[in-house]
């Protein structure tokens, strides 16, 4: 291999392609993942669609648990010369694929001639472009689609009209920084308990309404989550001992038609009184 080949298992940056049109929800996702599997903050750079680093974290941890992050992979070299790319890129095709990705609509050509598909190996080179730039790199991991396809709502055995997806449902769970439980005190059919499984958290979910923590219950059982707590409470009157919550993560009622149930009446107070209650956890 070329000098310019051996950089690539020298170079500790990492580039993550992130699931658009919000890309600055996806970016939230890769700060709170490096922080859930580094213990600490990383300097994130962004350009459109991609965000980069360079410090070291651990990947399969990252890989594991992403929705909003469609892969990432480790950085060759970041260039300007569509010429100066197909020269490296060449130094490649006995041992990988070549995948181009344009991210917005410059350039107007079209990339697709650097498309090269080698069957005897997985192993995949991204070539991406964004800003002007395109970035050169080994790929690591794919987002689990088939796991949020197994946990998908209309593969339940309960779901209700509006039910969260699955991806959306495991953002929050992540955005948490969910490590070892999460809490959702309005659980509903239990969308984000689930994602909360599939990570491997302690799960612990309330819901006022019996018959939601009972379908939750059994999308649960159904899933193969084992490692759960359900209440019938009202999560206003719901307490644990202090210090004993670290992650709660909840889509929690809204809208002007929502009507509360329980002992807190308007949707102002409800969530004045969970938001306080949530820093005595």
């Amino acid at each position: 291999m070329s000098n310019i080949t051996n950089q690539l298992y020298n170079n500790r940056k990492v580039y993550f392609v992130l699931r658009g049109p919000e890309y600055q929800i996806s970016l939230m996702e890769v700060k709170a993942l490096i922080n859930i599997c580094s213990n600490e903050e990383h300097e994130i750079r962004y350009i459109n669609g991609v965000a980069i680093t360079n410090k070291d974290f651990d990947y399969g941890k990252f890989c594991y648990r992403m929705s909003h992050i469609k892969y990432l992979g480790r950085i060759l070299t970041i260039k300007t010369d569509i010429v100066e790319v197909k020269e490296i890129i060449s130094d490649f095709r006995n041992e990988y694929s070549i995948i181009p990705n344009k991210i917005g609509n410059y350039p107007s050509e079209d990339l697709s001639h650097l498309f090269y598909l080698n069957k005897k190996s997985d192993k995949v080179i991204d070539v991406i472009f964004t800003e002007g730039k395109f970035i050169v790199g080994e790929r690591i991991c794919n987002r689990n689609n088939e796991s949020f396809s197994r946990t998908s709502p209309k593969n339940r055995k309960y779901h209700m009209s509006g039910t969260m997806d699955s991806y959306t449902s495991r953002l929050l769970v992540n955005l948490s920084r969910a490590e070892r439980h999460v809490f959702d005190p309005a659980c509903g059919t239990g969308s984000i308990l689930i994602e909360g499984c599939q990570v491997g958290l302690e799960l612990i979910g309330s819901d006022i309404e019996l018959k939601y923590s009972v379908m939750a219950k059994e999308n649960l059982e159904s899933l193969g989550c084992k490692n759960y707590n359900l209440l019938n409470a009202d999560s206003a009157l719901v307490y644990f001992r202090e210090g004993s919550i670290k992650a709660i993560s909840s889509d929690l009622p809204y809208g002007r038609s929502t009507r509360i149930k329980g002992s807190i009446s308007n949707l102002k107070d409800f969530y004045e009184n969970f938001f306080s209650s949530s820093y005595t956890y």
